[in-house]
């Protein structure tokens, strides 16, 4: 069943599923989320093969074998397709999962605005200051452009940085000072029981 459902996986996409595929059972047996031994695979083809979920492919042509770097000859693989009563299964299931896809892509673009395509104008213009050197900076600059001058208003009154952090620090320290009160108070209570 868990190699069964790792080929559908992998290969059961629309673009791969009319093409044939090997099935290398030594290189399987090392993965872990499929916890099958070479010879469990080679068990799990043979059943894959008699209930019809995978179909054998044509032999290659010529030799069986074939050459290494190192000079030995190993086997040719074997490749493999999918039954034809699963292929149908397969389609309709890539279709319900594009049409799903389609529908959340529909929602997330709902709120944004539709933004013209630009000209090769923008294009010549980007190249020719794409580096950050070239560009002058001025006043405050924040992630979604400059900091205009209300919203510079507005964080006038928040403490600096460091006052921030000097802040923050207390708080954690005072909240130590009281978790050490109450481990010592633990360990008195403890000490008494014992």
């Amino acid at each position: 069943m868990a190699l069964a459902v790792f080929l559908a996986r992998f290969w059961s996409s629309r673009a791969k599923m009319a093409q044939p595929f090997p099935v290398d059972r030594r290189a399987l047996a090392d993965r872990d989320d499929l916890g099958l031994t070479e010879a469990r695979i080679r068990g799990a083809i043979h059943t894959l093969e008699a209930i019809g979920f995978l179909n054998r492919g044509l032999p290659p042509k010529g030799s069986l074998h074939r050459m290494t770097v190192a000079g030995d000859l190993i086997r040719k693989p074997i490749t493999f397709g999918f039954g034809a009563e699963f292929g149908p299964l397969f389609a309709a299931a890539n279709a319900r999962a594009e049409r799903a896809r389609v529908r959340r892509q529909g929602r997330a673009l709902q709120g944004r605005p539709i933004v013209p395509v630009r000209t090769q104008n923008r294009v010549a213009s980007a190249a020719k200051s794409s580096s950050p050197k070239d560009k002058e900076r001025s006043g405050y600059v924040v992630l979604m452009g400059q900091l205009q001058g209300s919203a510079r208003e507005a964080t006038a009154g928040r403490p600096a940085v460091s006052t921030a952090l000097e802040m923050a620090l207390s708080r954690l320290e005072a909240a130590r000072t009281v978790a050490r009160g109450a481990e010592s108070v633990f360990r008195a209570a403890r000490a008494q029981d014992d």
